[in-house]
């Protein structure tokens, strides 16, 4: 269901309609959605990615032994003929994983009671942040960091702008 849902995305992606695809985990989705697609409509996908490797080792290579997947990587999509665009950004996480109190603009920003968005939309969005905290520092004690790696990719879409970090995100 996800790789033909993907395929038809592909398949509707013009020159004056272009389809953006923020990388999130594994890519085996995106490589079969790519491959059952037209090959005609690869030229007007882009696909934002961070420079890291992992992309390029999980699917044929499972955390665990009782793990027994193979699947796409990120390289073999490049390989694809088509002319499909590939951006990789620096990992993200280095310049946003930081303590929850740095992201409390989210609860405490005037632009939150916008009518524009649902009241309370910005509250939610801060303590799903929080919910990725993870310990950081040398003794992982120093404090807990949020796991920002995709909001990074989220932002170069709409902004162009890979060197980020909290207030940038703000403004």
């Amino acid at each position: 269901m996800a790789y033909d849902s993907l395929k038809n995305q592909i398949n509707q992606a013009t020159e004056n309609n272009p389809l953006f695809i923020v990388v999130v985990g594994p890519v085996h989705v995106i490589g079969e959605a790519i491959s059952r697609a037209d090959v005609g409509k690869r030229r007007f996908i882009t696909i934002i990615t961070t420079s890291t490797a992992w992309n390029n080792s999980h699917a044929d290579n499972p955390y665990f032994d009782w793990e027994n997947h193979s699947g796409w990587i990120l390289d073999e999509i490049e390989q694809m003929e088509g002319g499909i665009k590939i951006i990789k950004i620096q990992n993200q996480n280095p310049l946003l994983k930081r303590n929850c109190q740095e992201y409390e603009w989210l609860i405490k920003a005037p632009e939150r009671n916008h009518s524009y968005y649902k009241r309370g939309s910005w509250e939610w969005l801060y303590k799903r942040l929080c919910l990725t905290a993870k310990p950081e520092g040398m003794d992982r004690s120093y404090y807990n960091a949020i796991d920002p790696s995709v909001a990074g990719k989220a932002i170069y879409l709409l902004t162009g702008i890979a060197d980020i970090n909290p207030r940038l995100v703000y403004e």
